[in-house]
């Protein structure tokens, strides 16, 4: 058996399959880690991202609403800045937020012992790549990896 030493590291777009598992990463900071032990199986998706979609968006359009209504305090009453301008940037974080919810990415959906976890390739992956990637992590980590990609 080979030592973890001997195990290369591969990366592609922001994932990382390394000795100790799958790893989702951003500007060398680690996002999400999925150790080897739980990991049962992995599969390749296209889709929304979002762990959980539906409240994210109902979330998003309840900070935009706070938003709305700080353009309308603007627009009516334009003497009281401080408020309304915080209620606008929370308006922008919001409508951030629908469009982080209804955007679709490739992703990996790591099922664990316990849950699932969710790793997402960037805006510019592309799916050969990426289907190249997942044979390499089959290959040298031996992880059962499907592919569901339907668009």
């Amino acid at each position: 058996m080979k030592s973890p030493e001997d195990v290369p590291t591969l990366k592609y777009d922001n994932i990382v399959a390394a000795p100790r598992g799958l790893i989702e990463s951003q500007g060398g900071k680690i996002i999400t880690l999925v150790p080897v032990s739980e990991i049962n199986w992995v599969t390749l998706r296209f889709g929304r991202p979002d762990q959980r979609p539906v409240l994210s968006l109902v979330v998003g359009i309840l900070v935009s609403a706070v938003g709305l209504y700080g353009v309308g305090g603007l627009l009516l009453a334009p003497d009281g800045y401080r408020y309304e301008l915080a209620m606008v940037t929370l308006g922008l974080i919001g409508a951030f937020m629908i469009f982080d919810t209804l955007k679709k990415r490739f992703y990996l959906d790591v099922t664990k012992k316990k849950g699932c976890s969710r790793l997402v390739f960037s805006k510019d992956a592309q799916l050969p790549d990426i289907q190249e990637f997942c044979e390499q992590v089959r290959t040298v980590y031996k992880h059962q990896i499907a592919e569901d990609l339907k668009k």
